[in-house]
């Protein structure tokens, strides 16, 4: 009789260990870290003269703005601890203080527009730089810019778009994302020809 209270005792144990076991699992499951990053088409992703474009408290002959779309795929908040590119062996960090005046004067096309010799603005957005920190609640989705002012290095005599890893260091996982990033003439050539 003392031997099946016993077993009978052992058995609830078991399955109750077991029931615990496979909630902890699926709870940690939910904890770790899942930060998507992707570039995003709500912002422009260039490099740019940097003199021409007006950026400010730098000494560089070449700066760059990725968009990106950050979401925070956990049930856990998350911090962006910092944002990197990275091509072959050049590396450059993100600025979070980043200024400059994406804006650019062209003739206006005469056949488009009676005034002859009229210019227009195209101003190209940069959407917000990132800071550092960057706080992710659960589920949310942040449009940030990563600001690199440093990035002649990257630069090549070509006009063909830079092609590197941005890297988005968080506090629960690193995650990296191709990007190409284009010559902001070569932005403003595409969309006067699709126009």
């Amino acid at each position: 009789m003392l031997t099946f209270i016993n077993l009978i005792i052992g058995a609830i144990g078991c399955i109750t260990g077991s029931i615990s076991l496979i909630i902890i699992i699926r709870q940690d499951k939910f904890r770790k870290g899942k930060l998507m990053v992707e570039t995003s088409e709500r912002g422009s992703t260039c490099y740019f003269n940097a003199k021409e474009f007006h950026v400010e408290g730098y000494e560089t002959n070449y700066s760059a703005a990725v968009s990106l779309k950050i979401t925070n795929k956990s049930a856990y908040p998350t911090t962006i601890d910092g944002i990197t590119i990275i091509k072959d062996k050049n590396i450059a960090n993100h600025v979070p203080d980043f200024k400059c005046q994406l804006k650019i004067m062209y003739e206006v096309d005469p056949f488009k527009c009676p005034q002859i010799g009229q210019t227009e603005s195209t101003e190209y957005l940069l959407l917000p730089p990132c800071p550092i920190p960057q706080r992710l609640e659960p589920f949310e989705t942040k449009y940030l810019s990563a600001c690199f002012p440093f990035f002649d290095s990257f630069v090549n005599d070509s006009n063909e778009p830079i092609s590197a890893k941005i890297n988005v260091e968080s506090s629960r996982e690193n995650v990296q994302v191709q990007a190409k990033i284009s010559d902001i003439h070569s932005l403003i050539a595409e969309a006067e020809l699709s126009n």
